[in-house]
């Protein structure tokens, strides 16, 4: 099994460098977008290497709207599924319920293997944050997903156009060289 090893930033949740509890939820999920943990600490991670390409890659390629919504969706269900997961801070002023959330889901962390499968591949920003950003966290990660999706469509949409065009083009100039022979 081919592995991926990847050391640990800290993230602006409420316990910074915490990152062994917010793994061993993600890895008792068993959520299918999270791949297989092998080793992890503070320091880092190894998990199973997963071969695909980004989001935006394969949306591109695949042209397909309804696997864009379904990923959206799948996030969605996903960050309310890590908001459930709570863990207490001790503030000056008393104690705060955190919830687990994470503040870096975008195209960039995510992969789609080559059966459609997407995969997050990025934790070091999954941490405890306050209850009220999780809202906000939830929202950056469907902005940049949908930005992400719509733009790769959009472009999919514009590289397939380009290529009827050219292929119209390369056409018409068939045509003329004939008529031309004619002559």
């Amino acid at each position: 099994m081919k592995t991926f090893i990847k050391k640990m930033r800290n993230n602006y949740s409420y316990f910074p460098s915490e990152h062994i509890e917010p793994i061993q939820i993600l890895e008792n999920m068993n959520h299918p977008m999270i791949p297989k943990f092998i080793s992890y600490d503070d320091e880092s991670y190894t998990s199973e290497f997963i071969e695909g390409v980004s989001l935006g890659t394969y949306v591109r390629s695949s042209r397909d709207p309804v696997f864009g919504l379904r990923v959206i969706k799948d996030i969605n269900n996903f960050m309310y599924n890590l908001s459930e997961y709570t863990k207490p801070f001790k503030a000056h002023w008393g104690i705060i319920d955190c919830q687990l959330s994470c503040d870096d889901i975008h195209e960039g962390n995510m992969l789609v293997t080559k059966d459609g499968r997407p995969y997050i591949i990025d934790f070091d920003q999954f941490g405890f944050f306050h209850q009220n950003d999780i809202f906000k966290l939830l929202q950056s990660a469907n902005m940049r997903l949908c930005d992400s999706i719509r733009s790769s469509l959009l472009i999919a949409t514009s590289d397939s156009h380009l290529k009827m065009v050219k292929a119209r083009d390369f056409r018409i100039k068939e045509l003329e060289d004939r008529l031309l022979s004619l002559v």
